[in-house]
């Protein structure tokens, strides 16, 4: 049951999966009617519904601290590690809380429009927690990067920045100003809430990118 919701998140959570594998671990029979009526009205419900059965039949409990972390990884305090891979372990921390605390705020909403977007961004939250989790898992296996995740392309991107000149680096820097601007207005007016996760996220990578060029920029 647990590899199978497992398999379905990894596979970005398809709605007829979905509706299939509650049929056979739902509880509500009367959710499953409604879900089957209308699918994409329930869809984030049923997200909820089949994380919440995942989480329960997962051995991954609130215990994640850093020293067993790091018994866990223990490559991540060699000299030679990867400084993407410390970076991503870092990360696997802050988003492992983060779903942990998505999960409690999740039953507590009172609005569809709540529901809707904490739902996704737990999906989401997770689904990145588990793309953090193989790199880190395939490094220990292999010791050598697997380098799926987008931060190895982020920091190939970043070391380019030092190839640029000086106009073409305040060029970009307006540009990032720019646009860093427009994602705040838009996740404070959140009339996208589907939108939300996705913004933030691009926000901090633009907001790390200026932050490079800035360096650049100084030194």
């Amino acid at each position: 049951m647990r590899e199978a919701i497992e398999d379905w998140i990894n596979t970005q959570c398809p709605l007829d999966k979905g509706i299939e594998l509650y049929s056979r671990y739902g509880n509500s029979p009367l959710f499953l009617a409604q879900v089957k009526t209308n699918p994409e009205r329930f869809k984030h419900r049923l997200w909820a519904s089949l994380y919440n059965i995942y989480l329960k039949l997962s051995a991954d409990t609130p215990s994640l601290h850093r020293d067993k972390f790091r018994a866990i990884y223990p490559f991540l305090s060699r000299t030679n590690c990867p400084h993407e891979l410390k970076i991503l372990a870092n990360e696997k921390i802050s988003t492992y809380w983060r779903v942990y605390d998505l999960h409690k705020e999740l039953f507590s909403c009172n609005k569809n429009s709540d529901c809707l977007r904490v739902a996704k961004e737990l999906v989401e939250t997770w689904l990145e927690d588990r793309q953090i989790k193989e790199e880190l898992d395939y490094y220990k296996e292999h010791n050598s990067p697997l380098e799926k995740h987008r931060i190895w392309n982020d920091y190939k991107k970043l070391k380019g920045l030092k190839t640029l000149s000086i106009r073409q680096l305040c060029s970009m820097e307006k540009c990032l100003q720019n646009a860093i601007w427009r994602l705040k207005k838009q996740l404070t007016e959140n009339k996208q809430p589907h939108l939300y996760h996705s913004r933030k996220q691009n926000l901090y990578a633009k907001e790390k990118e200026l932050a490079q060029i800035r360096r650049i920029l100084d030194s």
